[in-house]
C-alpha cells in the first residue's frame, strides 16, 4: 500500500543526526539513531555514555536523546512488558484468522497494542463519502460509534488523499481537533496519528489512535503502515 505522509504548513527537510558517542576513553561512530537506540537495548551502551550529534555539538547524557529516554522507559516498567506482549501476540493472532470487516475492529486494537495508544477510532467512508465512526477503543470512545465526521474534517481529507498523519495537538489545528473527539471527557489527547485504510486502491477506512502523556515519532510510521496493511489484507476475505 503506497502512503504518503502528510506535513501540516511547510516542512524543512533535515537530514537525521548521526552520533557520536564517547565513555571518556574510546569515541565510536557516527552511528544513526535507530542504530543507537538498538545498542542502548542491547546494553552495549553504558548510562556514563556521552553523545553528540556532529563534531562541531556538544556533548551531552546519553539520556538526553529523546529516543533512548523513551526505550529506556519502556525497558523499566515493571512486570507491564510480559502481560503487554502477551496482549499484543493474541491481538495479531486474531488480525490474521478475521475476515471482512471484522479486520477493522481487530485491527485497532492491535495498532493500538503496538503502538501505546490509550485511545483509538476507525472511521468508515460510506456510500455517501462522508467518515462515520464504527469501532472504538479505550475508556469511554464506544459513545461516538456512529456519529460523523463533519465534512471539512481535514484528517477525512488528508486520508481520501491516501496520506497518513501524525502530529500533537500544539502542531495544527487538525490534530487539537482530532484530540478533541479522541479524548472526549475521559482524557486529555496529546499526540494523535492517522492513516488510511486502503483496499483495492479506494480508501474505504481511516485509523486514528491518541495518546495522553507523549506524541508519536517518525519510527511510529513504519508500525501504522504495517498494521494497515494487514488489516487490507485481511478484508480481501470478505
Amino acid at each position: 500500500m503506497d502512503v504518503a505522509t502528510w506535513y501540516p504548513g511547510r516542512k524543512r527537510v533535515v537530514p537525521p543526526p548521526l552520533w557520536m558517542i564517547s565513555d571518556g576513553r574510546r569515541t565510536l561512530g557516527p552511528v544513526t539513531t535507530t542504530a543507537l537506540v538498538s545498542r542502548v537495548k542491547d546494553g552495549g551502551v553504558p548510562d556514563a555514555c556521552g553523545a553528540r550529534p556532529s563534531p562541531s555539538a556538544k556533548w551531552r547524557p546519553i539520556d538526553r536523546i529523546r529516543e533512548v529516554r523513551a526505550v529506556k522507559r519502556s525497558m523499566m516498567r515493571g512486570h507491564r512488558p510480559l502481560k503487554h506482549e502477551i496482549e499484543l501476540d493474541a491481538s495479531r493472532l486474531l488480525l490474521r484468522l478475521s475476515e471482512g470487516n471484522d479486520a477493522l475492529q481487530v485491527g485497532l486494537r492491535s495498532a493500538a497494542l503496538e503502538l501505546s495508544a490509550e485511545l483509538g477510532f476507525v472511521h468508515v467512508f460510506e456510500s455517501s463519502h462522508r467518515a462515520v465512526t464504527r469501532y472504538a477503543f479505550g475508556p469511554g470512545a464506544d459513545g461516538r460509534i456512529g456519529c460523523p465526521l463533519l465534512e471539512r474534517d481535514i484528517l477525512s481529507h488528508v486520508a481520501r488523499s491516501h496520506s497518513l498523519a501524525m502530529g500533537d495537538v500544539d502542531t495544527h489545528h487538525a490534530f487539537r481537533v482530532a484530540a478533541s473527539r479522541l479524548g472526549g471527557r475521559a482524557a486529555e489527547v496529546r499526540g494523535v496519528a492517522m492513516i488510511p485504510i486502503v483496499h483495492q486502491n479506494a480508501v474505504v477506512a481511516m485509523l486514528e489512535l491518541g495518546r495522553s502523556e507523549r506524541s508519536f515519532r517518525t519510527m511510529d510510521a513504519s508500525t501504522l503502515r504495517s498494521v494497515a496493511s494487514r488489516i487490507a489484507h485481511r478484508l480481501d476475505d470478505q
